[in-house]
C-alpha cells in the first residue's frame, strides 16, 4: 500500500519566528478578555504582496491583484474579526501602502483584528472631449480624471466591487490558518474605497447591476494630449471596447464561502447614483453602517451632487472643467438622510461629519482648499479608529462568540485525519488517509508563510531546515480540506 502526495516546493521558514512562535503557542487569552476596543497588542511582521487572484482590466490586460495581512502578536484567539481596507484614488491610482490605510490596518490588529488591505483593478478610458485640459505637469491627478464618460466611473467601481469580493472569500478561507471567524467580516476604505466598501455591503442582487456594466459602445479613441495616461503613452482600437464585465460577485476565489460583510466603514466617501436609483440598500442588507465627512469636501462632496465638482468649477484655472462626465455621487451627509428616512435595512448607523468653509471665492479659497488637501481626508485617524471600533465592537463580539466557520461545506468534512506525533520533532505521520487518497499537502508557519518539506515512506512527512514552533497543515483530499496545528520543538 502506498500513499501519493502532492509535494511542491516552498521557502524556507525565517529562523526569528523561534521566539514569536514559542510565545504564541504559550500564551493564553480567552475570548471573553477580547474586547475590540482597546489597543492591547503587538504587531507580528506584516505580510505583503499574496497574490488573492488575477482579474482583467480596462485594457483587456490581466492584473496580478495583492494583499497585505496585518495580525495581532501575542493573541492566541482563533476566532479573530477581519478587516478589510482599501484605498482611495479616483479608480486611476492609489495603493494598499498608503500611510493612512497602513495606520487604520495597525490600530485595527492592535485591537485583536486581522487586516487585509487590498488592491484592486484600476484604470478608466480618457476624454475626446476636454479643449483645453489640465496639463499632467501641471496636475497629474486632475488630469487623470479626464474620463471619456460617466460609465467609465461605473465600470471601474464595478470592477474594484468585484475584486474586493473576492479578497473577503480569499480571508475567510484563511481562517484556520489566521485563526479568524469567516463570519465576522467588516469592510471599509478611504474616499473610491468608500464607495467600493459600500458596494461590496448593498451590491448584493444581479438584478441590480449597472446598466453601464453590461457590453457597451466602444469608447471613442481619446484625444492625444490625454494619452500619455495610458501605457506606453498609446492606446488601440481593440483597447477601447467595454464587454460584459459579469456576475456581481467577479471570478475570483469562487471557494464556498460568501462575500457578506458584517458592517460597513465609508471614510469619506459614498454611494455612485446607481446605487441610490437601484435600490441597492434593499432585501437581506441589514448591517451596521459608520461614515465619515468634512461639509466641504472638494473631491467628494457631503452631500448629493457630481463628483470633483467643488473643485472643479470653482478652481480649474481657465482650463476644461474636470467633472463634467462624472456621475451624481451621495455622500455621506445625503446618505445619513436616505439611510435614516428611506430604508429600514440599516441595523446601526452611526455618522460623524465635520463642519467647514465651502469656497465662497474661487481664486482664493482654492489656495486655502490646496493647503488643506481639499478637506477630503479622515479627520483625526486614530480618534475615528477608536470611534469605529467602539461602534462596532457589540456585533463583532456576538459574531466571534457564535463563530461557526461560515458554513463552509467541505472543510474539515474529513475529522478523521490525525498527526503523530504531535509535538513532532519535524518528522510526523498522517493518520487516517483512505488507500486511494491522493492528497495536496500544503505547511505553513504562523504569519502565512510556506514551508519546505519532503514526502518520505507512506504517509510520512519530513520538514526542511525549521526552528521549533507552531505550524499549519493543510491536507486536501476527495473529501475536503483539513488543517491540523503542529507544534515542532527539537
Amino acid at each position: 500500500m502506498t500513499f501519493h502526495f502532492i509535494c511542491p516546493f516552498f521557502g524556507l521558514m525565517k529562523k526569528n519566528l523561534k521566539l514569536l512562535s514559542v510565545f504564541l503557542f504559550l500564551l493564553s487569552n480567552s475570548l471573553s478578555a477580547q474586547n475590540y476596543t482597546t489597543k492591547q497588542y503587538n504587531l507580528q511582521s506584516t505580510k505583503t504582496n499574496i497574490i488573492y487572484g488575477t482579474a482583467t482590466n480596462y485594457l483587456g490586460a490581466t492584473d496580478t491583484l495583492k494583499l497585505d495581512i496585518y495580525k495581532p502578536s501575542g493573541n492566541t484567539n482563533t476566532k479573530r474579526p477581519i478587516l478589510i481596507l482599501n484605498h482611495g484614488g479616483a479608480w486611476v491610482g492609489g495603493d494598499k501602502s498608503e500611510a493612512n490605510i497602513v495606520m487604520i490596518a495597525k490600530e485595527f490588529a492592535q485591537r485583536g483584528y486581522v487586516v487585509a488591505s487590498v488592491n484592486y483593478r484600476l484604470g478608466t478610458h480618457k476624454a475626446n472631449w476636454a479643449m483645453t485640459p489640465f496639463q499632467k505637469v501641471v496636475n497629474a491627478g486632475f488630469h487623470a480624471v479626464y474620463i471619456s464618460d460617466s460609465a467609465e466611473v461605473f465600470r471601474a467601481w464595478y470592477r474594484a466591487i468585484q475584486d474586493l469580493k473576492g479578497a473577503i472569500r480569499f480571508m475567510k478561507g484563511r481562517h484556520a490558518l489566521d485563526s479568524t471567524c469567516s463570519e465576522a467580516v467588516f469592510i471599509g476604505g478611504e474616499s473610491a474605497g468608500g464607495f467600493n466598501s459600500m458596494g461590496v455591503a448593498f451590491l448584493d442582487l444581479n438584478s441590480e447591476k449597472p446598466a453601464s456594466c453590461l457590453a457597451i459602445a466602444d469608447v471613442p479613441m481619446p484625444q492625444t494630449n490625454l494619452l500619455d495616461n495610458y501605457p506606453g503613452g498609446t492606446v488601440s482600437s481593440a483597447q477601447l471596447k467595454r464587454p460584459d464585465l459579469g456576475d456581481i460577485e467577479g471570478s475570483l476565489n469562487i471557494n464556498g464561502y460568501n462575500s457578506k460583510v458584517k458592517g460597513v466603514l465609508n471614510l469619506f466617501g459614498g454611494l455612485l447614483s446607481e446605487g441610490i436609483s437601484n435600490n441597492w440598500v434593499s432585501g437581506n442588507d441589514s448591517m451596521v453602517v459608520y461614515m465619515t465627512h468634512q461639509t466641504c469636501d472638494g473631491i467628494v462632496p457631503c452631500n448629493a451632487a457630481v463628483c470633483l465638482s467643488p473643485m472643479s468649477i470653482n478652481c480649474n484655472l481657465g482650463n476644461t472643467p474636470f467633472h463634467t462626465k462624472w456621475p451624481i455621487s451621495y455622500g455621506s451627509c445625503a446618505l445619513k438622510t436616505n439611510f435614516t428616512t428611506g430604508t429600514p435595512k440599516i441595523k446601526k448607523l452611526k455618522v460623524e461629519i465635520f463642519n467647514c468653509d465651502p469656497i465662497v471665492f474661487p481664486l482664493t479659497d482654492c489656495i486655502r482648499y490646496a493647503n488643506n488637501g481639499s478637506y477630503h481626508y479622515l479627520v483625526n485617524t486614530a480618534v475615528r479608529c477608536d470611534s469605529i471600533a467602539k461602534f462596532i465592537a457589540p456585533i463583532t463580539l456576538a459574531t466571534t462568540q457564535n463563530c461557526k466557520s461560515a458554513g463552509v461545506k467541505n472543510l474539515n468534512k474529513n475529522n478523521s485525519l490525525s498527526i503523530s506525533p504531535n509535538p513532532s520533532n519535524g518528522i510526523f505521520s498522517i493518520n487516517g488517509l483512505n488507500e486511494n487518497d491522493k492528497p495536496t499537502i500544503e505547511i505553513t508557519d504562523v504569519l502565512g508563510r510556506p514551508l519546505v518539506f519532503e514526502c518520505m515512506d507512506k504517509n510520512q512527512i519530513k520538514l526542511s531546515q525549521i526552528e521549533s514552533g507552531l505550524i499549519f497543515i493543510r491536507i486536501k483530499t476527495e473529501d475536503g480540506v483539513s488543517v491540523k496545528k503542529v507544534f515542532v520543538r527539537f
